[in-house]
């Protein structure tokens, strides 16, 4: 062996870390200019701890690294296999059984975190260091979850990232032989079996226990409604709320008049006080006209000459603008053919008037947001104005953009795969949501093929571009070849999509909602069942069920393809 400052032969590495003493340098230093390089962990590339000029660095910078490395996980599995007869210590019989036992011992449960000391202990160490219960409901915390899984898989929770789906599907195959766990037989069994147990019938929508907590959610959910309702009608209800089937007793707050209703009539604004308003007419339209006033313009009431023999409820001159309000009874198909909305457009469209089409539960449920849009239509918002460059962008979680969504769109919660948020001064301002295609809108799942679900801003922003900053955000994190997206004929005509680079492929024909308790549902929630008769129509079988169909007015169908300007 021969030092390489000046070339004396010794005979061991021992001999070498003696005499680089006599050149005053270190061994460290000596094995970095000599012999190799800086030590860096071969998990995380930070440096690692200098040991010997025999043995150099050390090939990890700590335990968790050294633990995480294939071959330490190899030689861990191979002395439980060899020990035990498992690949983990914690899979054995043996040391399983010895917990329970320690566990019962000490804190008389199976498990130490099942123990009211230890549940304590949690709840003050996490109240001490966090402000709450759980550092789950930390937000610190919650934000250093969505950094660390950005940084591990570019995704803002581990489940949204395409290895981790490919992993489940993988072991569920394994395992079950479906890719997913609820298909296979074995779920369907296990799920069967718990229901019985629980409930003594095979589907938990079968007994009368769930049905009556059905209910009672139902009821308290929607009590809030039926009285904001009832307040906007002057109205008070004095006995129990039972469903929207049954007669609502109410009393009227201007003359004490006691009588009874049912709640389509209060839903359709035609069930106030018969002494008070003895005209029962809707009073969500007039709501509507005395808003549209109330911006300052002028407008044209129920007129009959511009498209005859069709009616406008409410025209704009100045701005060249129709708006109407479509209530869910009277614009159902009982009155009202599946095309009556569409020609009203296309007429429109032929004058060079834009036609806006309100549905009625969009007025009297998310009144907010439509007046949001009306002002935005008619280009009479007051929002404060935002640069797009003072935003940034970043995932978020399933429940903020939930909850976003239900307060500033008027579809509200969807079910996506990607949810982006955009922040303002800390505060989320607007979301956009991207998922595969949805069969309930006709479209079937393609690889690297994306759905632009929602897009909503707080109304009380106006930040131009924004839009676009969240699309570009997509564009350069997730993979895709195409972009497509749906715009509602009843509101838009699609200016927002032309700004974003996409082109119009198609417009769709008017489709249908059902209506039921004066509620629109999706017709995919209602659509055949399998042990219904096949030669009945649909829409037979929901009219025999009580249920109504409004039509819309088809959407516009964008798409944007990569490589295609």
């Amino acid at each position: 062996m021969k030092c390489a400052i000046c070339n004396k032969i010794l005979n061991t590495k021992r001999s070498l870390i003696n005499h680089i003493k006599i050149h005053n340098i270190s061994a460290e230093k000596y094995y970095i200019n000599y012999l190799g390089l800086k030590g860096l962990c071969l998990i995380c590339k930070k440096p690692t701890r200098f040991i010997s000029l025999i043995k150099g660095y050390k090939e990890y910078c700590s335990n968790s690294c050294a633990l995480r490395s294939q071959k330490s996980r190899q030689r861990y599995q191979q002395t439980c296999l060899k020990k035990y007869g498992v690949s983990h210590i914690s899979q054995s019989p043996i040391i399983k059984q010895k917990r329970r036992e320690t566990c019962l011992k000490r804190y008389n449960t199976p498990c130490a975190l099942q123990s009211l000391s230890a549940k304590n202990k949690t709840k003050e160490t996490c109240l001490r260091k966090y402000g709450t219960e759980s550092s789950n409901q930390s937000e610190e915390v919650k934000q250093k979850k969505i950094n660390s899984f950005i940084a591990h898989f570019g995704v803002a929770c581990n489940f949204q990232a395409n290895v981790t789906k490919e992993k489940i599907k993988n072991t569920c195959t394994n395992l079950y032989g479906t890719p997913y766990f609820l298909q296979s037989e074995y779920a369907k069994k296990k799920i069967k079996e718990t229901c019985l147990k629980k409930y003594g019938v095979e589907n938990p929508g079968q007994s009368e226990e769930v049905k009556q907590k059905k209910l009672k959610t139902h009821l308290s959910n929607f009590l809030p409604i039926v009285k904001n309702i009832l307040k906007k009608l002057d109205l008070t209800l004095v006995e129990d709320y039972t469903g929207a089937r049954n007669d609502l007793e109410v009393i009227c707050n201007l003359c004490g008049t006691r009588f009874s209703t049912v709640y389509f009539n209060i839903y359709q604004g035609c069930g106030r006080c018969p002494k008070c308003y003895p005209s029962a007419t809707s009073i969500g339209e007039q709501n509507l006209k005395e808003f549209i006033k109330k911006l300052g313009f002028r407008i044209e009431k129920n007129n009959k000459t511009i498209i005859y023999p069709y009616e406008l409820d409410i025209y704009i001159p100045e701005k060249k603008i129709a708006i109407e309000y479509n209530g869910l009874y009277w614009h159902s198909d009982i009155f009202k053919d599946k095309l009556y909305h569409l020609n009203k457009l296309k007429l429109c469209n032929e004058k060079g008037i834009r036609l806006v089409q309100i549905f009625e539960d969009e007025w009297l449920i998310k009144q907010d947001i439509v007046k949001a849009r009306l002002r935005q239509i008619l280009n009479v918002s007051n929002a404060k104005r935002v640069h797009a460059r003072q935003c940034f962008i970043k995932e978020i979680s399933a429940r903020v953009k939930n909850e976003f969504l239900e307060k500033y769109h008027l579809q509200g919660k969807d079910s996506s795969t990607v949810k982006l948020g955009a922040f303002y001064d800390g505060k989320l301002v607007a979301t956009m949501t991207f998922s595969k295609g949805s069969i309930a809108k006709g479209s079937k799942f393609k690889e690297k093929v994306w759905e632009l679900n929602r897009f909503c801003s707080n109304y009380d922003y106006h930040i131009p571009g924004i839009a676009s900053k969240l699309l570009i955000y997509f564009k350069r994190n997730y993979e895709w070849t195409e972009i497509f997206s749906y715009a509602d004929r009843r509101w838009s005509i699609g200016n927002l999509y032309y700004k974003l680079g996409f082109e119009l492929e198609k417009e769709t024909r008017p489709n249908y909602w059902y209506i039921k308790s004066m509620q629109r549902i999706h017709r995919f929630s209602l659509r055949k069942r399998l042990d219904e008769p096949k030669d009945v129509p649909e829409s037979i079988l929901r009219a025999k069920e009580g249920y109504m169909r409004i039509w819309d007015c088809g959407h516009l169908k964008f798409n944007i393809i990569k490589g295609i300007i």
